[in-house]
């Protein structure tokens, strides 16, 4: 799961070089890529997040361990995440509606990410850093896009 988000990221990275170099193809790799990474983030973030093999999914003994405001705040980010990711590509292809769109995302995954902090303070436990890697990440492309007519 990680190793196609990472690939996914990069190739959003040479859509973006692609675009900004006026080669063609920059667009369709734009919107593969973050078509694509919104689709894992929105159906498979309790999965990625909770550090859940694919094989696993099916398995009773797989959520024993994971409490469910875990489980609920990961689906929760996933679906934030997504929807920031679709406002990001409407951006970049300058359809209407990406404002609103990250907008919204962000303020999904912001309290989210709130509430991340409260729990990473009082536990410290490392659970919650690739959230906070993530959040930064996406917030920070999110707002160029929006102040940045890419």
């Amino acid at each position: 799961m990680k190793v196609l988000e990472l690939i996914l990221a990069v190739i959003f990275g040479i859509g973006v070089f692609f675009k900004n170099s006026h080669w063609p193809g920059g667009y369709m790799f734009i919107t593969i890529s973050l078509t694509l990474l919104a689709m894992q983030y929105f159906f498979l973030s309790f999965i990625l997040f909770n550090k859940i093999k694919l094989k696993n999914i099916f398995q009773n003994e797989t959520y024993k361990n994971i409490p469910p405001a875990k489980i609920i705040g990961t689906i929760g980010f996933g679906i934030g995440l997504s929807t920031l990711l679709m406002g990001i590509l409407f951006e970049f292809l300058h359809w209407p509606g990406g404002d609103i769109n990250i907008y919204s995302g962000i303020t999904v995954i912001f309290i989210i990410f709130i509430v991340s902090i409260i729990k990473y303070l009082k536990t410290k436990s490392k659970y919650y850093i690739p959230i906070f890697i993530r959040f930064f990440i996406w917030t920070f492309i999110g707002i160029i896009s929006l102040f940045i007519n890419l």
